[in-house]
C-alpha cells in the first residue's frame, strides 16, 4: 500500500466534524523521507514512490543511498521485515516491478543486494 493509499484511507476513516487527521509514525516518516527526496531531487525515488509499498519503497531507498553491497541485515533493520524469507518476497516483487526502469537489484551470494543501472 503506498503513501497516497494510506492517506487517502485516513482521510475516509475521519469524521468530517473533526478538524485533524492522525496518522501512524510509519506513514509520517514515509511523509518526511519523500519530501526530502524531492527537494534532494532524487528522480527515481520520486519516479517510484507511487508504484512502491512503503516496505518496497524503504528497500530502494537503503539501496540506493548506500554504496556497494546491502548485508541482509541491514535491510531487515531499515524495513522492519521480520525474516529474510520475508525480504526475500518483497525483493522479489520489487525485481518486478523494476523491470524496464532503468535499474535492478542484484544478489551478491554471501553478502547482499546491490542496485545496479542508473544512479
Amino acid at each position: 500500500m503506498n503513501l497516497t493509499t494510506h492517506l487517502t484511507e485516513a482521510l475516509e476513516r475521519t469524521p468530517e466534524h473533526i478538524p485533524h487527521v492522525y496518522i501512524g509514525r510509519e506513514e509520517a516518516q514515509l511523509i518526511v523521507t519523500l519530501l526530502q527526496q524531492r527537494a534532494a531531487g532524487d528522480p527515481l525515488l520520486v519516479e517510484l514512490e507511487r508504484h512502491l509499498t512503503p516496505i518496497e519503497y524503504r528497500i530502494v531507498r537503503k539501496l540506493r543511498e548506500t554504496d556497494g553491497v546491502v548485508a541482509p541485515e541491514a535491510l531487515l533493520e531499515a524495513t522492519e521485515v521480520p525474516t529474510k524469507a520475508s525480504l526475500w518476497v518483497h525483493i522479489r516483487r520489487l525485481r518486478t516491478k523494476l523491470v524496464g526502469r532503468g535499474v535492478a537489484i542484484d544478489t551478491i551470494r554471501g553478502r547482499g543486494y546491490v542496485l545496479v543501472g542508473e544512479s
